[in-house]
């Protein structure tokens, strides 16, 4: 019979490979250092029979000793240092106990594990939801060792079941690995991302340096648009405000949305048109551009030339492959720009004279006269083609078909909760500010620009507050949201989260944000900083849930914070009960919006009420 597997066999055996297979004398030493120190974590002694503490428990027995190593002061690398130490002695114990399953007939400790997860599930139904191959499955619960080549479905199946990650891989005795699971499989393509990555491969909208003329008619126009009473006429519903929430800061990149290190959000798309049809008349003839000079082309004045207006509508047309509804918002540009007493360019007559000279005998007036008449002969004209460029529900048709999609976040969050990073503060931090992200998104979904900028104080003043019967919501001024001239000047945003985040909002809050913080903010969601020490409102945030949602959500390449308002609402119509009004009371918005949004989700309803009424006669069908 041979003797009980103690710690003190694991570092014999340790020895003995120092002697005979060359491992490195100081390695080992460190590696003996970090067991004894896990040891005495977790109140055992050298000559201990090894138990669940480096099986099963394994997790928890290390979470153990590497909070005891952070009270005391060790560094984010030793603590590093001491998780790979504590690896090695895991994988001697799983070689271990595989090799005596093998020699005695039973299952290995793989096996074992993966027959506890698949009790009482049907093994095709799993394997086609996590995306492994079902006989490969079926085979590993039998007892069969997975090769090296299915790591990555070991790996799908440690995601399907909310595991931390290698969990399984390691009781496969494979090395561990920090490979992207694709969960379910690989995702389905999306034609529309598709098409604007090979489109972003011929990029035409006009970059003007610093000092160009554009760039002081485009601040000229800013101004304009953002004053109180502008020099001007401009109309009652004209004017651009400053956004409440700005997220980036000014760079050479966006400098277009800003006027004096103010961001204004209503100039991205209006700029991205202008840009585009100027890039257009300075694009080479040989690839159907008009050909000006980029100097020439670089004119704000263009906007009011209607001898282009047409062939750059074709030309969008044939890049697309379809006409879309920025057709009709460009043409709007272009009408409120040149329209009668309030048009920006019609009260600017100087500036034809900025213009070729061939475009300066007709008067200005006639100019603007005959461009406004074309885009109002345009949209008629186009009325029939216009159609969406991409299907804002397509990237999670899957989960908005699905009988109650929230449950799919429910499944992604519960994966999330399985892939807590142990003995890592810093990334533990993150993982539990990400689950209180994707909580609020579901609770409250709001805009990203909103979630970016909520703030928490001690004092219970900030967007994020605590009542007296301990319940959470969030408070935020009517002026902070983009739809402030709808619903958001309706009603008054103080809404309850729901109680399932409470728990989590307060581990954040107050154990785990603490940690990231570098310096005073209110801000709720902290991220490191690119700017010293300062921080920001969180620019990458739907960036983020994009990551979390592409290694949570089965079959999904990513999908970002805005999805979560469509899948919210989605599910509330779904609901037994379920109304347009709740629904536009969750996402703050109008009714009307919501009906239009989402008509979609109830146009079976008709269908099915009549299913269930008439549910004899069809029997007998």
């Amino acid at each position: 019979m041979p003797g009980p597997f103690t710690y003190t066999s694991l570092i014999e055996e340790q020895t003995r490979r120092v002697q005979l297979e060359n491992l490195n004398e100081q390695t080992a030493a460190n590696r003996a250092t970090a067991l004894r120190g896990f040891l005495k974590a977790n109140h055992l002694g050298i000559d201990d029979v090894i138990g669940d503490e480096m099986r099963m428990k394994y997790p928890e027995a290390l979470e153990t000793y590497l909070n005891d190593l952070v009270a005391q002061g060790r560094s984010n690398k030793s603590i590093t240092n001491t998780r790979s130490a504590m690896a090695r002695w895991r994988e001697s114990v799983v070689e271990y106990d595989t090799q005596q399953a093998l020699s005695t007939g039973e299952n290995t400790p793989f096996c074992q594990a993966l027959q506890s997860l698949l009790e009482g599930k049907a093994i095709k139904t799993v394997a086609r939801e996590a995306g492994v191959p079902p006989d490969m499955l079926r085979g590993w619960c039998l007892g069969k060792i997975p090769r090296s080549s299915s790591t990555r479905y070991i790996i799908r199946l440690e995601s399907h079941f909310g595991l931390e990650r290698n969990t399984l891989l390691s009781l496969t005795g494979a090395k561990a690995t920090e490979g992207k699971a694709q969960l379910g499989g690989p995702p389905r393509k999306n034609e529309y991302n598709e098409k604007v990555a090979l489109l972003a491969k011929t990029p035409y909208l006009v970059k003007p340096e610093e000092d160009s003329l554009l760039r002081l008619q485009w601040r000229e126009y800013l101004v304009y648009k953002t004053a109180a009473v502008p020099k001007l006429k401009r109309t009652k519903k004209g004017k651009w405000r400053f956004s409440p929430c700005p997220l980036s800061p000014p760079t050479e990149a966006n400098w277009f949305e800003f006027l004096d290190g103010k961001e204004i959000a209503s100039a991205r798309m209006n700029w991205s048109r202008t840009a585009g049809y100027l890039g257009y008349l300075s694009t080479p003839l040989e690839n159907n551009g008009i050909g000006l000079p980029v100097a020439v082309a670089m004119n704000f004045a263009w906007l009011a030339i209607p001898d282009y207006l047409e062939s750059y509508l074709d030309w969008m047309h044939s890049r697309m492959g379809k006409r879309n509804r920025s057709v009709n918002h460009f043409l709007a540009l272009i009408a409120s720009l040149v329209r009668p007493r309030f048009g920006y360019l019609r009260q600017k007559p100087e500036l034809q004279k900025t213009l070729p000279e061939e475009f300066h005998s007709e008067p200005w007036e006639s100019i603007c006269d005959r461009q406004l008449e074309l885009t109002e002969c345009l949209v008629t004209a186009y009325a029939s083609e216009i159609e969406a460029s991409r299907d804002s529900f397509a990237p999670i048709r899957e989960i908005v078909e699905m009988e109650q999609p929230l449950y799919a976040i429910a499944d992604m969050i519960q994966r999330m909760k399985g892939d807590r990073p142990i003995g890592q503060p810093r990334r533990e931090s993150i993982w539990a500010r990400d689950i209180l992200l994707v909580k609020l998104l579901v609770s409250n979904p709001l805009r990203r620009r909103n979630l970016a900028h909520l703030t928490w104080r001690a004092d219970n003043s900030g967007d994020l507050y605590q009542r007296v019967d301990k319940s959470w919501w969030v408070r935020i001024a009517k002026n902070k949201f983009k739809n402030r001239m709808g619903a958001a000047g309706d009603n008054i945003y103080d809404c309850q989260v729901h109680p399932s985040a409470w728990l989590d909002i307060e581990r954040y809050i107050f154990k785990y944000r603490p940690t990231l913080l570098r310096s005073p903010t209110d801000l709720v969601f902290l991220t490191k900083s690119s700017h010293g020490v300062s921080h920001r409102p969180w620019t990458g945030l739907s960036a983020r849930v994009q990551e979390l949602t592409s290694k949570y959500l089965p079959r999904s390449s990513g999908i970002g914070a805005h999805a979560f308002r469509h899948i919210v609402a989605t599910a509330i119509l779904k609901a037994d009960g379920g109304d347009y009004k709740t629904a536009a009371l969750v996402l703050n918005d109008r009714i009307q919006t919501v009906e239009r949004n989402y008509s979609g989700v109830r146009s079976s309803d008709g269908a099915s009420r009549m299913a269930r009424l008439l549910e004899g006669p069809f029997s007998k069908m």
